[in-house]
């Protein structure tokens, strides 16, 4: 009875809390179009930058291209580690020197005469390259795949198909924006226009990721429907049997993305136990026992069937051992983490500086210098550690509902889950002569490793936001939903001013020919 009586009770807080964004000054299906309005703006700007920056950028774009060809004409990747070749021809074609070269000035190797170009480009397809993303996580590589078929169906070819590919990444961030508006309206903010804050970080985070070829752009889609079931089971909502196989497929979508998604496991396990745990619902029973066959079926089967089809190719459960090998890095033994540099201050300072701060605004170089402005990064990354630090401290307050409290728990959780992990591994491997990660800075500080927790982040970061300009209203004169747009505001003028270099490239989309080059 007494459980009951809880799970009422949570069900009322849950249903107050929407109450709360429904009776907002905005009503529901004016929400709803300025949402759609929303991801309008975010198709257009992520088109725009996508555009803008040329290919092959420094962050590993000829591999992911080259797999992602392989997967749209069906060539098995097993055991054929060398680019195709004609993945190799349009590498050889529309490759910018910009980002890794210093600031010098080629002519575009597509508008040579063909009797010029001819003998160079036989010489470099026969060149050995080796892939070393071979054999990552196939699920974003098959749908940029398909993707890249569709493209080819329709006529495109050469330039045109290459930017057709990279575009794949506009239905992907709208539905990140969508995402983080069904997920804000979990959440009971002080101000109800709050409920805008979180799609508009999503929308408009300078996430250089967002705009190239990479696995990492699908991270956050399965991941955050995940989080947003997890959420549910958690603060007492209706979770039935299709919610558990939903969140079952998330996760192994999200495994099969990207390993370093592990996290998002770890936080749903942990989580889904103490909930049954605390609710003293730890019963077999054969209800109990069709959710989680059907959780496990759904998240254990398709990454069991990847793995095994790894072992029986290439004796790797993972496929990573390739890429490691190719690197030069060796597995250190577990007696030799310690000691670290990431255990010092210095050392955990530039760790969570620079995770933080590419976590925003990406890797990309411009003539072997980041595309970054130091002003923003430290504000990228200070920002987000006095916000999470809000919330924490509210957290150990109780100065939140409780279904509020739950929600932040958990992504707290899952924040420091994935920052962990990420530590971890820079603690595991000897990275020899490798240039990133180095033996002098042995520190993974690729904040695209992080995207699996984007909504967990910005839901902290929002929710500090709402939690500061509520408390302290006589000192905060602007309200929660201004100070967001300001930030927007501030990164979009930012980041139209860096890309204006490689807005004049001649290798991106606005200047190379789209059609066929023979």
């Amino acid at each position: 009875m007494k459980s009951s009586e809880n799970r009422q009770a949570s069900s009322d807080n849950v249903a107050d809390a929407q109450g709360l964004v429904r009776s907002g000054l905005i009503p529901l299906s004016r929400q709803k179009r300025l949402i759609a309005l929303l991801c309008l703006v975010t198709a257009i700007r992520i088109f725009f930058f996508s555009a803008v920056f040329p290919f092959f950028n420094n962050v590993d774009e000829p591999y992911h291209f080259d797999l992602i060809w392989k997967y749209s004409i069906g060539q098995p990747v097993f055991k054929t580690d060398q680019f195709n070749a004609d993945a190799q021809r349009m590498i050889f074609l529309f490759a910018s020197p910009e980002y890794l070269d210093s600031d010098q000035h080629f002519s575009p190797v597509f508008s040579l005469p063909a009797v010029v170009r001819g003998p160079a480009l036989r010489k470099f397809i026969g060149s050995d390259m080796d892939n070393i993303e071979e054999y990552s996580p196939p699920l974003y590589y098959f749908l940029a795949g398909r993707w890249l078929a569709f493209g080819r169906a329709m006529g495109l070819r050469d330039g045109g198909l290459l930017y057709w590919c990279r575009f794949l990444n506009i239905p992907l961030t709208v539905l990140m924006v969508i995402i983080a508006y069904t997920l804000a309206r979990m959440i009971p903010y002080r101000d109800p226009a709050m409920v805008f804050g979180l799609p508009l970080l999503v929308a408009f985070m300078p996430q250089d990721a967002f705009y190239s070829l990479n696995s990492d752009v699908l991270s956050p889609l399965p991941s955050g429907i995940a989080f947003i079931l997890l959420i549910r089971g958690v603060s007492g909502m209706n979770f039935a049997l299709r919610h558990y196989v939903v969140l079952g497929l998330s996760i192994s979508a999200a495994l099969l993305t990207k390993l370093s998604n592990l996290p998002l496991l770890f936080m749903t396990i942990i989580f889904l136990a103490a909930k049954a745990v605390v609710s003293g619902r730890v019963r077999i029973s054969p209800t109990s026992i069709a959710r989680l066959s059907a959780f496990c079926l759904c998240l254990l089967t398709p990454v069991a069937a990847w793995a095994v089809n790894n072992f029986l190719h290439i004796g790797d459960w993972t496929g990573t051992n390739h890429k490691i090998h190719e690197l030069g890095w060796t597995y250190k033994h577990i007696s030799n983490f310690l000691p670290h540099p990431i255990l010092s201050f210095a050392g955990m300072s530039y760790f969570l500086q620079g995770l933080l701060q590419t976590f925003w605004r990406g890797e990309f170089t411009w003539h072997l210098k980041p595309l970054a402005i130091g002003y923003m990064d430290y504000f990228y990354s200070v920002s987000t550690i006095i916000m999470l630090l809000v919330v924490f401290i509210a957290i150990i307050r109780k100065a939140i509902v409780m279904n509020e409290l739950v929600i932040y728990k958990i992504s707290l959780f899952g924040i420091i889950s994935a920052i962990s992990f990420i530590a971890i591994i820079s603690m595991m491997y000897d990275f020899g002569d490798c240039f990133y990660p180095s033996a002098i800075k042995p520190f993974f500080i690729s904040g695209r490793l992080i995207l699996c927790m984007m909504f967990p982040i910005f839901l902290c970061y929002t929710g500090g936001i709402d939690q500061l300009t509520t408390k302290y209203s006589k000192f905060i004169k602007a309200r929660g939903i201004f100070v967001v747009i300001a930030i927007c505001v501030l990164i979009s003028i930012t980041e139209i001013y860096i890309a204006a270099q490689p807005f004049r490239s001649p290798y991106n989309f606005f200047h190379i020919p789209l059609g066929v080059i023979n």
